[in-house]
């Protein structure tokens, strides 16, 4: 929720493991960088700011139990038709994933100085998924404000999993009212006008031809009781003060505010207002810190989602290794497992203390690798069902790449044999060892681009 008030706003195999990345997540054939931009974007200073109230414990809990305001729940299970929304909100994490870790967003620079030097956390700032442009979709909303004034900035992106295109929708000052029937009303940084009593704002009109909001017009007021000469030494239009009150409204309909102004007294004010406005309903959005624990479960939701249908396509008793890692976080539950349920034995490796071997059957099929994030590796031949991802030694790589392609995974640039499910975190990377077509190991790691 947003509240109106008067005073400014307060404020990625080792290698891979190891490196800090800034490309943005290319999930589902999405490019790096390509973020179309709104046409009625604004840089200027923009106005007086509302404060955001996060969702609290009870939007928390009913969070944890569903999936938003889609109804997607745990219990449903593989539900094809969830998978747009599902990519969609993976996308969104990967977006903030980068706005967490990196301070950095996909398409524009932001004033990180306060940041940096220790003033501001980036959880200070506040995010929301919704569908507040009435198109079906949710979008993505950051308020960005651990800056200047001139530097806080409201940012709305919108991905169409259909096209696998971001569009960036609306991006003006950090403090924007959003309506049902897609109008959003965007506040002035700052108040340089003839009227302390009304706060200037920005008018826009979402345009579901193009994803973005049109501008429409910029509104201020000229109060006589606080100057009856303008800044450009004009009068105070007393002809056109109808009412008597003191006060004219004026409207510039022109982007860069060229054009002379329209004049309108209180009631014909109202009725311009209204013909934009009508009976809508200013949108209750809940925001949420831009922190991991709030955003990270966007990506196990749309992998969970994925295993279920790759295996919903290929029923059998594959035990997945792979996932088992991944989802718990841990690669010791994966060796008990393989202890426990196929005999693995254990051993340390004596030239590299992280590093412990898994022995099946006389042959060292597994390794684990405690360091940073964590490898598991399988080679040789495949255990029993056990497979990574779907894959196992032994299966010809088409096959494998199929596979692993149902799991989420794609290749990542400029790495063969590589593959990721995204750049943010909570992701994964597999990557293969081929001799004539066929795997002949595998190695897993969780993955993030952003973090080191």
């Amino acid at each position: 929720m947003k509240k109106r008030r008067s005073e400014g706003i307060l404020f990625m195999l080792l290698a891979a493991v190891l490196t800090a990345g800034c490309g943005r997540g290319q999930v589902m054939g999405d490019k790096e960088g390509e973020v179309s931009q709104a046409s009625g974007e604004r840089t200027e200073e923009a106005l007086p700011d509302r404060e955001r109230q996060s969702g609290g414990q009870e939007d928390k809990a009913r969070e944890e139990e569903s999936f938003g305001e889609h109804g997607l729940t745990q219990a449903e299970g593989a539900d094809p038709q969830l998978l747009p929304v599902c990519q969609t909100r993976h996308i969104y994490e990967g977006i903030l994933s980068r706005l967490a870790a990196a301070y950095e967003l996909p398409d524009m620079e932001l004033d990180r100085q306060g940041l940096y030097e220790g003033s501001f956390s980036i959880s200070d700032n506040q995010f929301a998924v919704a569908d507040v442009d009435g198109d079906g979709r949710e979008e993505l909303i950051i308020s960005y404000t651990t800056a200047s004034m001139a530097g806080m900035l409201e940012i709305v992106y919108g991905y169409n999993p259909d096209t696998m295109e971001l569009t960036r929708e609306l991006l003006d000052f950090a403090d924007t009212i959003f309506y049902d029937n897609g109008i959003g009303m965007v506040s002035a940084a700052h108040n340089h006008t003839l009227s302390m009593d009304f706060w200037p704002y920005t008018l826009y009109q979402y345009n579901p031809q193009t994803d973005q909001y049109d501008f429409l017009a910029s509104v201020s007021a000229w109060d006589k009781g606080y100057g009856d000469v303008s800044y450009g030494e004009n009068i105070f239009p007393e002809e056109e003060d109808l009412d008597g009150d003191g006060i004219i409204y004026e409207i510039r309909t022109d982007l860069n505010q060229e054009a002379e102004a329209i004049r309108y007294d209180g009631d014909d004010f109202q009725t311009w207002l209204s013909g934009y406005l009508g009976q809508a309903r200013e949108m209750e959005i809940n925001y949420e810190p831009v922190a991991a624990e709030n955003f990270q479960h966007f990506t196990t939701d749309f992998l969970s989602l994925l295993r279920d249908l790759a295996e919903a396509n290929n029923p059998g008793s594959q035990t997945d290794i792979g996932w088992l890692y991944i989802q718990k976080s841990s690669l010791e539950e994966a060796r008990q497992y393989l202890s426990d349920s196929y005999g693995v034995q254990w051993k340390e490796n004596p030239e590299f203390e992280y590093e412990k071997t898994g022995t099946y059957e006389g042959r060292e099929t597994f390794s684990l690798i405690f360091m940073d994030g964590g490898i598991l590796g399988y080679r040789g031949q495949q255990v029993d069902d056990v497979t990574v991802f779907g894959i196992y030694p032994g299966m010809d790589e088409n096959t494998a790449v199929t596979t692993l392609m149902s799991y989420g995974f794609y290749p990542k640039e400029n790495l063969e044999n590589y593959m990721i499910t995204g750049d943010g975190l909570g992701n994964a990377a597999v990557s293969y060892k081929i001799e004539d077509g066929i795997i002949t190991e595998i190695s897993v790691s969780a993955y993030c681009s952003y973090t080191g």
